[in-house]
């Protein structure tokens, strides 16, 4: 039959039904719909897309579609860090150093800082955040 047609005698008797049982409209009018119910407070509505409740392999395969929450914008891809020719990584300037190491990366980098310079940023750089660990970024944002 056509949809919007009633149906002809013969498809009544083909189907061997009412012939509102063949009409399409019925059959559309007859359909339960789905409400969602109110959301709360202990019900859980799928996966969060950045999953921060599982650790990342150390090694993460290409086949691995989770996200992780330490991808790369598309402004990072196209202007990378100066420093990844190094094999330096955004992350590696958050690490924690010590204070001797700390030294050693300024004396190496002829950064000119007097002992009074280096202890004034060293102490500023410590009361940063919630640790007192200093890393290299907290340090070049200190001084």
């Amino acid at each position: 039959h056509t949809c919007g047609h009633p149906p002809k005698p013969t498809d009544t008797q083909w189907f061997g039904g009412d012939p509102e049982d063949l009409n399409p409209d019925h059959l559309l009018q007859n359909r339960a719909r789905k409400v969602m119910p109110e959301p709360t407070q202990d019900r859980i509505f799928g996966v969060p897309t950045v999953r921060h409740d599982i650790r990342r392999p150390r090694n993460k395969r290409v086949t691995d579609c989770q996200d992780y929450g330490d991808s790369k914008t598309s402004a990072q891809l196209v202007n990378p860090s100066p420093f990844v020719e190094f094999g330096l990584d955004e992350d590696d300037f958050e690490q924690p150093v010590t204070r001797a190491e700390m030294e050693q990366l300024a004396k190496d980098a002829r950064m000119g800082l007097s002992a009074a310079d280096f202890d004034r940023a060293w102490a500023q750089a410590s009361t940063m955040g919630l640790s007192n660990a200093v890393s290299v970024e907290k340090f070049r944002r200190a001084l």
